[in-house]
C-alpha cells in the first residue's frame, strides 16, 4: 500500500467518523420546545374576534354616552357577522363608515349619518400574541375635534373569555 492509498484511506475514516459522530450527536440533542407565536391554533380568528369585541365592549361600558357607537378594526368596517355581536334595541352600534365629521358647532363632532347624533368611534388595529393567553392591541376612540385618544389595550385570557387588564392611554386630545 503506498503513501496516497494511506492518505485516502485515513481521510475516509475520518469522514465516516464525524458523520456518524454527528449523526449520534443530532440523535441525541435535545429538540427545543417550538415558541408559541409559531404555532397557529385552528380558531385564531375567532380568538381574535372575541378579543376584538372585548375591547369594544369595554370601551362602550366604560363611556358616559348612550351611543351611537361606530366600530372599526384595521381601518376598515368590520363584517357583518362580528356586528352582529353588538345587535341590541338598547344600543346602536354601527360601523365606522355610517358616522361623519360636523365641524359645526365648534369644535365639531362626529355623527351618525341616519340620525345626525352625536356618536363615538372606537378603532382597533392588529393584535399582538404575547403568549396564548395574553395579547397587546393598539387602539383608541374618537368623538370630535378635541375629543379622541389613543393607546395600547392588555388582555388576558381568564376562564375562557378574553378581558381587557389594562387600557395604557399614550396620547389625548
Amino acid at each position: 500500500m503506498g503513501r496516497n492509498s494511506r492518505k485516502q484511506c485515513s481521510r475516509k475514516r475520518l469522514f465516516l467518523l464525524l458523520a456518524a459522530a454527528s449523526v449520534l450527536y443530532a440523535g441525541c440533542a435535545s429538540v427545543p420546545a417550538p415558541f408559541f407565536a409559531s404555532r397557529r391554533p385552528a380558531d385564531r380568528l375567532f380568538q381574535e374576534d372575541n378579543i376584538r369585541e372585548s375591547i369594544f365592549r369595554y370601551r362602550i361600558n366604560e363611556s358616559k354616552s348612550s351611543g351611537p357607537f361606530f366600530l372599526s378594526t384595521n381601518g376598515q368596517d368590520p363584517s357583518a357577522s362580528f356586528m352582529a355581536r353588538f345587535a341590541s334595541p338598547k344600543q346602536t352600534v354601527t360601523k365606522a363608515s355610517q358616522s361623519y365629521f360636523k365641524k359645526e358647532p365648534f369644535p365639531g363632532w362626529l355623527r351618525d349619518r341616519s340620525t345626525d347624533g352625536q356618536g363615538i368611534s372606537y378603532s382597533v388595529g392588529r393584535i399582538s400574541w404575547l403568549s396564548p393567553d395574553q395579547v397587546e392591541v393598539r387602539g383608541g376612540m374618537y368623538c370630535g375635534g378635541l375629543c379622541a385618544d389613543g393607546g395600547t389595550y392588555r388582555l388576558e385570557k381568564k376562564q375562557e373569555r378574553w378581558v381587557v387588564v389594562e387600557y395604557k392611554v399614550e396620547w389625548v386630545s
